[in-house]
This record gives structure tokens, sequence and C-alpha cells, in this order.
């Protein structure tokens, strides 16, 4: 089973090799408590995904909850037009910029 840090370099690898796309992950520090572990902007639109360790390798919803400092963080950011979601592997960010692109998934390496 991947370790988180292990999924967020698989999305960020992912996410710059997009063509219009730029993105970056967060460093743990006392002031970055509840930010998105990846942010970044794809097209013109931001992106917070929260990363979470899945449960095994058979059941892919997160080990860990996101905190409620965390939730608080994406419904803001989903308030102020950004593409949110606590993801537990790159097939769920490929899935939610599908999902808000009509159906025209960007291509890149991954």
């Amino acid at each position: 089973m991947p370790l988180e840090k292990e999924i967020k370099q698989d999305i960020l690898e992912y996410l710059n090799s997009l063509p219009q796309c730029y993105a970056r992950g967060k460093h743990s520090s006392p002031f970055s408590k509840g930010w998105p572990d990846v942010q970044g902007c794809l097209n013109g639109r931001t992106l917070a995904f929260e990363v979470k360790q899945p449960k095994s390798a058979s059941d892919p919803r997160p080990k860990q909850d996101a905190t409620p400092l965390q939730q608080r963080e994406q419904v803001r950011w989903f308030k102020a037009g950004a593409i949110v979601g606590v993801v537990t592997s790159l097939e769920d960010v490929k899935a939610i910029i599908l999902s808000v692109s009509g159906g025209d998934a960007p291509t890149g390496r991954g």
C-alpha cells in the first residue's frame, strides 16, 4: 500500500506533466495547518487536493478522514471556485478533473 507522500508525488508528477498545469505540494509547518496537500492551477482553475492513504489495496476509502480544519479549508476553496477533493490515488485526481471538464480529459504523462 503506497504511503501518502508517494501518492502525493505521483499526483504532482502527473499534474506538472500537463501542458496547462502547475502544481506544488505542501510542506508541513505550523503555518500550513489545514492547507491542501496539493495546490495548483489547471487551465485557469485552482486545484486543492487533500491526499490520504487508502485503507488497503482492496479498499480505496481514506484510512483517515480529513480533519475538521482540512474539511473547512476544502469547503472554502470550493466556494471560491476551486476543483477540490480528498483523494487516495492519482486515479481519484484524474476522475475529479474529468468530472469537472465535461469529459474532456487533459493528457500528460501517467
